[in-house]
């Protein structure tokens, strides 16, 4: 976990550096095709070195997924059912995606285009999830809402009938 965590910071300051090199890029294309060339490798390396950050990243996801069961903060079991799919869709992509990665780098004999699809596809059903789950409590929220306007609503008439 700490390796993760880690990795994090590093995957970071290696972004800056990715597209910081795509902008000098797109700015040297037409003046100067070496320098172009130049941040064009830079940004290609960097692109690539960065997947090796994700490695182990579906461990994070595990332990989101532990820590979610059996502790139900708001009573709702439904909003926790919905929040372990979309953790375990995730969980299920990074480690699709990580696959793929090892493939890409030799370390697996596989084709890298096998786990493509079914990393998109988890990747998919997690963010599915996750939007179902936004949506839900979004209209909880608005439930809430409605049911605090009318008690105001009712408040402010009662409010006035004493005043008159």
């Amino acid at each position: 976990m700490t390796m993760v965590m880690l990795s994090d910071g590093r995957d970071k300051l290696c972004k800056v550096i990715q597209y910081g090199s795509r902008v000098l890029m797109a700015q040297s294309k037409a003046s100067n095709k070496e320098s172009y060339l130049m941040y064009k490798t830079l940004f290609e390396n960097f692109r690539d070195s960065r997947k090796i950050f994700r490695l182990l990243k579906f461990v994070n996801e595990i332990q989101t997924i532990m820590k979610s069961i059996g502790k139900n903060e708001d009573g709702d079991p439904v909003d926790q059912v919905i929040f372990v799919a979309s953790r375990v869709g995730f969980m299920l992509y990074w480690l699709f995606d990580n696959l793929l990665i090892l493939s890409k780098l030799k370390v697996l004999k596989s084709n890298s285009q096998t786990f493509m699809k079914p990393s998109m596809f988890f990747w998919w059903l997690g963010v599915t999830f996750t939007l179902a789950r936004t949506l839900r409590r979004l209209q909880q929220l608005k439930d809430t809402l409605l049911i605090l306007w009318n008690f105001i609503q009712k408040k402010k008439k009662k409010k006035s009938e004493i005043d008159s």
